[in-house]
C-alpha cells in the first residue's frame, strides 16, 4: 500500500470513531441540551391501561384520557417520573392514580390573535376587526 492509501483509511477510521461517538452520546438523556430525557415505555402495559380505563368508568370519567395519556401516566410512574401538564384528561387520570407525581401548569391564553397577510404577521388590535 502506498503512503496515500494508509492517510486515507486512517482519516476514514477517524471520521467513523467520531460519527460513533456522536451516535452514543445522542442517545444519552440530555445530549441535545435539552432538559428532558428519555424514558421506556411499560413492557405489556394493555393491563394496566384497561384497569385504569375501569377505574375512571366508576368515577363516570370514561370518555376522558386516551389509552395513549394513560400510558404516559403509567409510564411516568413506573419511571418516578411527574407528569407536567395543561390537560383535564391527567388530571382525572390522578383522581384514581394519587400516586402518579402530576403538575398542572398554566396555559398561555392571553396572546393577542394573528394573523398572516403579505408574508407578515400582524397583531390585532383592539376595536378592529
Amino acid at each position: 500500500m502506498d503512503k496515500w492509501s494508509i492517510a486515507w483509511t486512517l482519516v476514514a477510521l477517524l471520521m467513523w470513531g467520531v460519527f460513533a461517538m456522536l451516535m452514543l452520546a445522542s442517545e444519552s438523556p440530555g445530549a441535545s441540551g435539552s432538559p428532558y430525557g428519555r424514558a421506556p415505555a411499560l413492557d405489556d402495559p394493555w393491563p394496566k391501561v384497561v384497569e385504569v380505563q375501569r377505574d375512571l368508568a366508576r368515577i363516570g370519567r370514561h370518555r376522558g384520557p386516551s389509552p395513549m395519556d394513560i400510558l404516559i401516566a403509567l409510564t411516568a410512574e413506573q419511571q418516578h417520573l411527574t407528569v407536567l401538564h395543561v390537560d383535564d384528561d391527567f388530571a382525572a387520570i390522578a383522581k384514581v392514580r394519587p400516586g402518579i407525581p402530576m403538575v398542572r401548569g398554566e396555559a398561555r391564553s392571553n396572546r393577542p390573535s394573528t394573523f398572516s397577510a403579505n408574508n407578515r404577521t400582524h397583531a390585532s388590535a383592539p376595536g378592529r376587526e
